[in-house]
């Protein structure tokens, strides 16, 4: 399982175990959210998966339309899913994902029903945990347009990321998970490492070329940050202006300043993802 918070680097882990032959779901045309200019390689999560996830949450008294950028679960809430028995249908779930293992599961809600699914997945299933610094996870809401430049916004943010990664790493820790915990900065710093611990976490042969990480697109650093901006000003645009920007400037011209844009995603629109609303 890739487990993490949204925005932390989650889709670039679970990218690796996709391309690596792991099974991320059937049907992928439909039920695998594409790349787009946020994650212009894709997101690798299972339409499936996710409404399972809310289902859990349904049953512990949770109906927002997801936890990080909409409506914060309540602490109780997390602490119910702990003891939460299966329900219907989840034995026979699991079972169809493991009929085409290796699987990898990704989806943000996992940080909070980690503890549920363990009851389920088979014992020695590893987990990689990826985190990032809460100030750019805020950065990157701001960049889709799920954060304004508040105050009361940013510690929002930071609580929200302080709560998921809280769970994740107390039902690793309670349950002794075999994981690998992974900062979002080390797949530049030290990617080789990284390469390897993946490697013997999951009994795959993995590379350096295969983590595929391009640094440009780490919105972390200088002149990303500039894009980022450029991002954050362009959603106060209407958007048949956007549209007619992009028609008047070469798609080369874009890619200095986006660099996404080179790698075939086709829109600057937050609006366009196919999850923009979760």
């Amino acid at each position: 399982m890739v487990v993490g918070m949204a925005r932390s680097g989650t889709s670039l882990a679970a990218g690796i175990f996709a391309r690596a032959g792991y099974h991320v779901g059937e049907a992928a045309a439909r039920n695998i959210r594409q790349g787009d200019d946020h994650n212009p390689f894709g997101y690798f999560e299972a339409d499936r998966l996710v409404e399972e996830n809310r289902r859990i949450l349904r049953a512990v008294g949770f109906h927002g339309l997801n936890t990080w950028n909409v409506e914060r679960i309540p602490d109780e809430a997390v602490e119910a899913i702990r003891s939460l028995p299966p329900l219907p249908g989840h034995d026979a779930f699991v079972a169809d994902w493991d009929r085409h293992a290796p699987w990898v599961w990704k989806d943000p809600h996992l940080c909070l029903t980690l503890s549920y699914w363990r009851n389920l997945v088979p014992a020695d299933l590893p987990v990689v945990l990826v985190r990032r610094d809460p100030e750019a996870v805020y950065r990157s809401f701001r960049r889709m347009g799920w954060a304004d430049a508040s105050a009361a916004a940013s510690a929002d943010v930071l609580d929200r990321v302080s709560q998921h990664l809280a769970e994740a790493e107390r039902t690793i820790r309670e349950q002794d998970i075999p994981h690998v915990a992974l900062d979002l900065d080390r797949f530049r710093r030290e990617p080789e490492r990284v390469a390897a611990e993946l490697s013997t976490l999951c009994d795959v042969e993995l590379s350096v070329e295969d983590l595929n990480f391009h640094a440009e697109l780490d919105h972390s650093r200088s002149f990303s940050r500039f894009s980022a901006m450029l991002r954050i000003v362009g959603q106060r645009v209407p958007q048949r202006h956007r549209d007619a920007i992009e028609r008047a400037v070469p798609r080369r011209v874009l890619g200095l300043f986006f660099p996404e844009r080179r790698y075939g995603a086709e829109r600057l629109d937050p609006s366009a993802r196919p999850d923009a609303d979760r």
